[in-house]
């Protein structure tokens, strides 16, 4: 009899979304833990200027946002890095859906009220004048669907951790910017 070899077993998936998904729909589920810490990272090319997560009424709306869709969810949030046109959280949620709702929900309030087209806002009142050929068009925030990344050991989530505290640090202006490839060596 042969022996069964382990090897062959295909691991499974541990990160879902951002630049892997850019081109294609999603063929799987979104990999959830609810046992393990996730880094989501949530990117927007068009948080520039008015619209940056820095800006300091943004500020306010992206910190508050994020403690009602957590406190609504039951999300324990236990990083949190808001660098002008990119977020990184380090979530740990109770149940699958919970965590899946958080994303989505988190990801569409966002735009809404940083671009004021929130309920009660006089830019999404029914009664405007303006011809529809003029409305703007609806053109997505994000530039990809939210990175999300199970992070399956204790050293892992160690790395995370000090990943986001470093974009703290960085949005801060207290360290310049390094690039990805700069960091990667270095480490």
């Amino acid at each position: 009899m042969k022996q069964l070899v382990l090897s062959k077993i295909p691991k499974k998936k541990t990160f879902f979304g951002g630049s892997f998904l850019k081109k294609s729909h999603a063929k799987t589920a979104r990999p959830i833990s609810t046992k393990l810490p996730m880094h989501i990272v949530l990117k927007s090319s068009r948080a520039k200027g008015i619209y940056s997560f820095l800006f300091p009424k943004n500020q306010k709306i992206v910190k508050s946002l994020l403690k009602k869709t957590a406190h609504m969810f039951h999300i324990q949030i236990m990083e949190f890095s808001n660098n002008g046109n990119h977020l990184h959280l380090l979530i740990k949620g109770h149940s699958r859906l919970e965590i899946k709702n958080f994303i989505r929900t988190l990801s569409a309030l966002l735009p809404r009220y940083i671009q004021n087209r929130h309920k009660g806002c006089e830019s999404v009142l029914p009664n405007s004048r303006m011809p529809f050929y003029e409305k703007e068009k609806t053109i997505s925030f994000w530039d990809q669907r939210a990175f999300s990344r199970i992070v399956e050991s204790f050293k892992g989530y160690c790395v995370v951790r000090d990943y986001v505290l470093m974009n703290q640090l960085e949005s801060l202006g207290v360290i310049p910017y390094q690039s990805r490839k700069t960091r990667n060596s270095s480490a």
